[in-house]
């Protein structure tokens, strides 16, 4: 048990110091209850005045001796640093919602209201019980929990109508949580439209509603107020059936998020656009242009996944590596073998717990010394570095990160692989005595020995989306690629993207520079056949419609992206009624249609037993089709037949202004029956069981993104695994999430999961960093 320290009475102290309260004695038996019972705010707000209040510091120390080391520095001065960089990597955590402004929802004055980020820290092991989930205002283990979707996010009345991403998935989380730990618990979901993300949501979700444990109900939240006698909370909602109040033991708020206040200026400084929400605007027009120095990833882009965050960094990482080597290369065809010349970072040799001192006597051994720099990687190292590059000279960096900085500094100074060697831990502790020796071993026989890394040539399997991205990236990272493209035209879908003349300007400049780069070769109408892997080299077999190719390459960037699903029914195909999102954009895009009444179907290849995972693009394609029908021709009805709208962050607005514009969504359960023998009729059954019957001029069908075949046959050619949804599998998702089971092959885009066009293009720059990487640290 904590025992209190000795505190002299000093005089000089204004008050007596506020004594902890703890349990009696007689009270402490037989039970796990907190001895220390805790200051009351009050007491913890005297306490902390009467810190602050001393009338000089005398130096007797009894501060420090009561707060954990390094709480208070007396020498500690304010400073300003002034910090010089080749490129900018804004990645800061945004804010989160509080539910305090919301009155109604009781979180301010109920205990036993609390939200999704303090019920995380509650089922913590290492949260205030341990692991153990009791409620805050008695300590009790709660029975029955609700949550409740959507606090602070689809509100367009507070600023904040966009989708938090996370929350539902979030939820579905922490209610499984709560079953593991307490058992017999009743968690009640109380929500406006559920939306797991990720490729898996679809299946988590199900496999959570099949539980007798776990009720999802539709409603809107009026009320919450807790019992102050007892701390039951009574829940009052406007449900399908009405006004329903219910009671809990326990109430999660999940809470959304917020942009911080200097989102918008670091914004404006890079040169970027922010959204109305003061997120950090990444329409194709921005993703495209994002290329000044400043690089944006993570909670600043908006609300996501932590699996998309770290995606997102990887993109920005890249993008900036290939910045920082941009207009400092040199010609190097005239280079000759030299002599090594060791430079020492002192910032790198601290973190690997050595000193600067260790270079001393090497030029007895025959090496050169550079000298020794704080950050060598600064630009007073880097140059210093640049001066010794002549007569081929091999630079050797004595503390820094082996593995991944040898290609850094190579690039930044135009040097070819292997001419830069970085002695990190491993050559240090090797041999403390002989350093001259411990960095001859780290030179060895050059690191991309083996083939790997030689030639930096990769191959991009598909030119969508992802592929082109990931191509582009790798040619401004100085890789040669070849670009295996199955159809005659690369990046259709992104081709189409763009609001707006200077989006679409930026498009095309995009696709000028893919076609003007002499590092990418595109072939067209062609097919990846054969593969094999071996000494660091893969093997490509290839065939083309002027025959068969093969190439090797040191890494490979599966980039497929997804075919339309063709369905059996629905008439599709058999009438010129029933046609595609495709067809009918087309349609309005080019002035056709004249239909008074329009019927849209979701999902149709999605979300069902076959595909169980939502294809993330059709919804926001639906909606963004019948609000430009809508605008061409007033007075058109559109209807949409959905089985749970699924938008995410910002893709909200466009589904709140098409219902204002009055497009009608009815939610649906069961088949859906189309006749088209006496003019087409379209039949199916509300969620709340009432038949519907509608005759529309055309019916649009939402067709879902699909990889059937190409995954499972790509896949067995390159000796990789798919997951049980027949994406490629990634083995360590939260660490390197473009990575499948096949060394040297990474994926991207569709092929790795249901992805929009801007998370497809940024996951093809984190797929080029990653293949980078691999080549240049020889994996």
């Amino acid at each position: 048990m904590k025992k209190p320290k000795y505190i002299p009475e000093f005089k000089d102290i204004p008050s007596p110091r506020a004594k902890m309260p703890e349990l009696p004695l007689e009270e402490r038996h037989l039970n796990f209850e907190e001895v220390e019972l805790g200051l009351s705010e009050e007491q913890v707000l005297a306490e902390a005045s009467r810190c602050l209040s001393c009338r000089r510091c005398i130096g007797c120390g009894l501060c420090l001796a009561e707060c954990d080391d390094c709480a208070i520095v007396y020498e500690q001065k304010s400073e300003s640093l002034t910090l010089e960089a080749d490129a900018i990597i804004y990645a800061a955590d945004g804010d989160a919602f509080n539910p305090r402004s919301i009155r109604t929802l009781g979180y301010e004055n109920s205990a036993n209201v609390i939200t999704s980020i303090e019920f995380e820290r509650l089922a913590s092991a290492t949260g205030p019980f341990g692991g153990v989930i009791l409620r805050p205002f008695d300590g009790e283990v709660p029975k029955r929990i609700a949550f409740i979707q959507c606090v602070g996010s689809r509100e367009e009345g507070i600023g904040a109508n966009f989708c938090s991403t996370v929350c539902c998935s979030r939820t579905l989380s922490q209610a499984r949580r709560a079953r593991e730990v307490i058992g017999d618990v009743e968690v009640t979901v109380i929500h406006r439209g559920l939306r797991p993300v990720g490729k898996n949501g679809e299946k988590t979700l199900r496999d959570i509603m099949a539980e007798d444990w776990a009720e999802f109900v539709g409603g809107a939240v009026e009320e919450i107020a807790e019992d102050a006698g007892t701390g039951t909370v009574k829940v009052r909602f406007a449900g399908d059936g009405g006004e329903i109040e219910r009671e809990f033991d326990l109430v999660v708020l999940a809470i959304g998020a917020r942009a911080l206040r200097e989102f918008g200026s670091i914004a404006r400084r890079a040169g970027m656009k922010t959204n109305r929400y003061k997120f950090v605007d990444l329409k194709p027009g921005n993703m495209l242009a994002s290329d000044g120095g400043v690089y944006f990833a993570g909670a600043a882009l908006g609300p996501a996944t932590g699996e998309r965050g770290i995606i997102e960094a990887m993109a920005a990482a890249s993008r900036a590596l290939a910045g920082v080597g941009a207009g400092e290369n040199r010609d190097t065809s005239d280079r000759v073998p030299g002599k090594s010349v060791v430079f020492t970072c002192r910032y790198g040799l601290e973190l690997l717990g050595s000193k600067a001192d260790r270079a001393e006597g090497l030029t007895a051994e025959g090496f050169l010394m550079g000298g020794t720099f704080p950050f060598l990687c600064y630009r007073q190292g880097r140059a210093a570095m640049a001066d010794e590059t002549g007569g081929g000279n091999e630079l050797v960096v004595l503390g820094c990160h082996k593995g991944s900085h040898e290609s850094l500094f190579e690039s930044i100074l135009g040097l070819p692989p292997g001419r830069v060697t970085i002695a990190g831990r491993d050559e240090l502790e090797k041999s403390d005595k002989d350093l001259a020796a411990a960095l001859k071993a780290a030179r060895g026989p050059g690191r991309n020995s083996g083939g790997r890394g030689k030639d930096r040539t990769a191959a991009v399997i598909g030119g969508g989306v992802a592929g082109l991205a990931a191509a582009s990236e790798l040619a401004r990272r100085g890789v040669s690629v070849v670009v295996v493209e199955r159809g005659d035209e690369i990046g259709s879908f992104l081709r189409g993207a763009g609001d707006d003349e200077d989006e679409r300007a930026a498009v095309e400049s995009f696709f000028e520079a893919i076609e003007a780069s002499e590092r990418i070769e595109v072939l067209k109408s062609a097919k990846l056949e054969s593969f094999e892997s071996g000494n660091g080299i893969l093997s490509l077999g290839i065939e083309t419609g002027k025959g068969s190719k093969n190439i090797e390459v040191s890494a490979v960037i599966v980039a497929t992206g997804a075919g339309e699903y063709k369905p059996d029914g629905f008439l599709y195909g058999k009438s010129d009624a029933v046609m595609s999102q495709k067809d009918f954009r087309a349609k309005v895009h080019g002035g056709e249609g004249g239909y008074k009444n329009v019927v849209m179907l979701q999902c149709v290849g999605a979300r069902d037993d076959d595909h169980m995972y939502c294809s993330r693009y059709c919804c926001a394609e639906a909606i963004d089709n019948a609000m430009h029908y809508m605008a061409a021709n007033p007075g058109a009805k559109v209807t949409i037949l959905h089985r749970g709208i699924r938008v995410y962050g910002f893709e909200e607005d466009a589904f709140t202004d098409a219902i204002e514009k009055g497009v009608q969504f009815v939610e649906i359960e069961g088949e859906v029956g189309v006749d088209g023998e006496a003019g087409l009729k379209v039949s199916a059954r509300a969620s709340g069981g009432e038949a519907i019957a509608l005759k529309p001029d055309v019916f649009v069908l939402s067709l879902a993104h699909t990889h059937e075949g190409t995954n499972r046959e790509l896949a067995g050619i390159l000796g990789a695994e798919l997951d049980s949804l027949g994406f490629f599998g990634i083995p360590v998702p939260h660490e390197a999430p473009m990575n499948t089971t096949k060394e040297g092959v990474f994926v991207c885009g569709f092929a790795r999961a249901p992805v929009t066009i801007v998370e497809s293009f940024n996951e093809g720059l984190a797929a080029a960093g990653a293949a980078c990487r691999y080549m240049e640290s020889g994996g």
